[in-house]
């Protein structure tokens, strides 16, 4: 499994800043979050895009994947979610990288962090339609190298929610798969091992996130392992089922609470954490 550490967890940081946190873990890739005023966002022209991938390839860095912010069970206009999709997709493929994250994003009713949330509509409905909008893309991402994956995330936090979606989809092989973020399904109660059956045939062209954080009682990132987030047990399911995804990606979120570590931090501790826990090594 290549170990790869997203920018969510470095925002603001200029490329050179990106690079220099790197430099030290040539095991690391990265994962660009794919947003307005982001090393990767829609406005980036070619010329730009080009320039920065030269610089990454020539500090040894390579782009594993893109984090959109996509959402294909949104109650939105159809042709804007597919633009902002393919955009993406198109972005990926000029990165060199392998797969775009979505989320889910249906409308939900209120509710607390440890509960599934409550759809507006019939789930059935919700997923009817994040699965055709799924489909749409991956189809056009297979022309691209690309696999578009859907995240254990919002109105999907489970393993199970995510299934119900990625099955309806029909794509060629490679095109979709799903993103594990090892929080969202044990926060809402659902076991690392059901996760892991619902998603494993999913994961092979997908990506693991691990993350840690001091539940129920706060959401701040902490370092690996200073949290309450199983990730001893996490750790041994990888290495029972031979690593399941192609990538293992560190997402700090920086971004959304100032008080989780610095970039450089976090990802130091990321790959010492990789290397005890025998992650690091595992091949696909």
């Amino acid at each position: 499994m290549q170990l790869v550490a997203s920018t969510l967890g470095a925002p603001g940081w200029g490329l050179e800043a990106v690079i220099a946190a790197l430099a030290p873990h040539e095991q690391v890739a990265l994962e660009l979050r794919h947003g307005a005023g982001e090393l990767s966002a829609p406005e980036t022209t070619r010329r730009e895009l080009a320039e920065r991938r030269a610089r990454l390839a020539e500090a040894g860095l390579t782009v594993a994947g893109l984090a959109s912010y996509v959402r294909v069970a949104a109650d939105a206009d159809l042709t804007l979610i597919l633009g902002a999709g393919v955009q993406a997709i198109n972005a990926a493929e000029a990165w060199g990288a392998t797969y775009v994250r979505v989320f889910p994003g249906a409308p939900t009713a209120e509710s607390d962090f440890h509960e599934v949330p409550a759809t507006l509509e019939p789930r059935e409905a919700v997923n009817v339609r994040a699965a055709g909008v799924l489909e749409k893309l991956a189809r056009y991402a297979a022309g691209a190298g690309v696999s578009v994956c859907l995240e254990t995330h919002d109105s999907h936090p489970r393993g199970a929610d995510v299934l119900d979606v990625l099955r309806r989809v029909d794509a060629p092989q490679g095109s979709f798969g799903a993103v594990w973020d090892v929080m969202h399904p044990y926060r809402v109660g659902e076991p690392l091992r059901d996760t892991l059956a619902a998603l494993g045939p999913f994961l092979r062209h997908g990506s693991l996130q691990v993350k840690d954080a001091p539940l129920p009682q706060s959401r701040v990132p902490t370092l690996l392992g200073a949290g309450t987030v199983p990730l001893d047990e996490f750790a041994a399911l990888l290495r029972e089922s031979g690593g399941t995804a192609r990538t293992l990606c560190l997402e700090s979120e920086k971004a959304w609470h100032s008080g989780a570590p610095e970039f450089d931090v976090a990802v130091a501790d990321f790959a010492s954490w990789a290397a005890r826990v025998r992650l690091s090594s595992i091949e696909k």
